[in-house]
């Protein structure tokens, strides 16, 4: 059970690495939405400023808020613990890939690959449960399914009039999406690896 925990962790902790540093939905909604007439602040502008927040949580650039456009210690305290958050995740992945190498080596006379199983079953619920605690939870309801980003950004109006409408709701269904097509992809990796399952003796 614990070498399945680990491969759902590692599962979770890859998708918030992967999807950080995704920037495709935003440039997609900013220029299918014309925000550029709404905000007056130009595609390459608003990019500009969404990259460089993305560097900041990755931690490829010292945390300083928006670059064209003064930020409150509100914002920077957000990033620097998006960032915290981003960094765990990192440590999370790693050592969870590791245990879950080391769990699959020791069972590896055993049945191991139902820990493929568990670990991709578990990963599909977490991901498609997340929908509960979202709608439930007032302010994640607001920026999620209303696009209602004052919630956590009303210090920084400027920042919250370049988000797109449904950029927190599409990211979300691709980080669902990506949980949900490992998940797949592991249940049915055990699945044939059950069919030729013969222990490995060294």
């Amino acid at each position: 059970m614990i070498t399945a925990l680990a491969v759902t962790v590692s599962v979770l902790t890859g998708t918030i690495l992967f999807l950080i540093p995704r920037q495709e939905i935003f440039h997609a909604l900013y220029e299918q939405q014309e925000m550029e007439k709404q905000t007056g602040m130009s595609a390459f502008e608003a990019e500009l400023n969404y990259d460089c927040m993305i560097q900041q949580l990755m931690g490829e650039q010292e945390i300083i808020g928006m670059t064209t456009y003064p930020s409150s210690d509100d914002l920077r305290d957000k990033l620097y613990r998006l960032h915290k958050m981003y960094q765990c995740s990192k440590w999370l992945c790693g050592i969870s890939i590791l245990l879950a190498t080391a769990g699959m080596l020791v069972l590896r006379k055993q049945k191991w690959y139902e820990c493929l199983w568990i670990g991709g079953g578990i990963s599909i619920s977490i991901g498609i449960g997340t929908i509960l605690p979202l709608w439930l939870i007032k302010p994640l309801r607001l920026v999620f399914f209303f696009s209602q980003y004052e919630e956590y950004l009303g210090y920084d109006l400027r920042l919250v009039e370049i988000l797109p409408q449904n950029w927190a709701m599409d990211t979300w269904i691709c980080g669902v999406g990506f949980i949900t097509i490992i998940g797949l992809i592991l249940i049915l990796l055990s699945f044939g690896i059950r069919r030729a399952y013969k222990p490995h003796k060294f």
